[in-house]
């Protein structure tokens, strides 16, 4: 007989983390209203938001208020077209449950957000959070709860290496700047078209 692998459970696998205390009782309720997988309620259970590195990548686990906020009450629900927001990676790109594809884990721009540019990374979230490596705290604590932005995108041009491009903003500062950004791409892009507004600015 072949034995299954055991399941380690949230506290062994994310423990170095830097991490708030868990609330599963607040937010089992909410996470069936949205259709969130048991797994995320069971990692809510243990923290309630929390960063760090799994393997080499960077991760920030949202606050549960905060993800609820992004994806239900701010502009940016307006554009997230079926992806559910549940961390970051604390540079410019968002993780992110596919309710379209049984809650599997996609990684996608913020700017812009847009579900062709979201690609998968995991089907579960255990899985995925396996999958990336040991989990180790972050190097840097003043940039706990922080996302680095870049001034000028690279999406309009912006350097992705130039240090005097980079700015460090809390979370909920850095949405409204994401909404602002979404909603000059959509504006600046031409209809049916793929090219950037980089691109869209150059023709004229």
């Amino acid at each position: 007989m072949v034995m299954g692998k055991s399941i380690e459970p949230w506290p062994t696998i994310l423990a170095p983390l830097f991490r708030r205390p868990g609330r599963a009782v607040d937010t089992s309720s909410a996470c069936d209203q949205l259709a969130l997988p048991p797994e995320y309620v069971e990692l809510l259970g243990f923290m309630d938001g929390g960063e760090g590195y799994l393997g080499s990548q960077y991760v920030r686990f949202l606050e549960f208020q905060d993800a609820v906020w992004i994806n239900t009450e701010s502009p940016l629900q307006n554009f997230r077209d079926g992806l559910f927001i549940f961390g970051t990676d604390g540079g410019g790109e968002a993780f992110a449950f596919d309710q379209r594809s049984q809650n599997a884990i996609v990684k996608v721009p913020f700017i812009p957000l847009i579900r062709q540019y979201a690609h998968p990374v995991g089907v579960t979230l255990r899985s995925w959070v396996e999958m990336l490596g040991p989990a180790s705290k972050p190097k840097n604590p003043a940039l706990i709860g922080k996302e680095i932005h870049e001034i000028t995108p690279i999406l309009f041009g912006g350097s992705p290496t130039d240090p005097a491009n980079k700015t460090l903003i809390a979370l909920r500062l850095y949405i409204e700047v994401v909404v602002w950004f979404n909603n000059l791409y959509r504006q600046m892009r031409p209809p049916g078209s793929g090219a950037s507004p980089t691109a869209a600015m150059e023709r004229k």
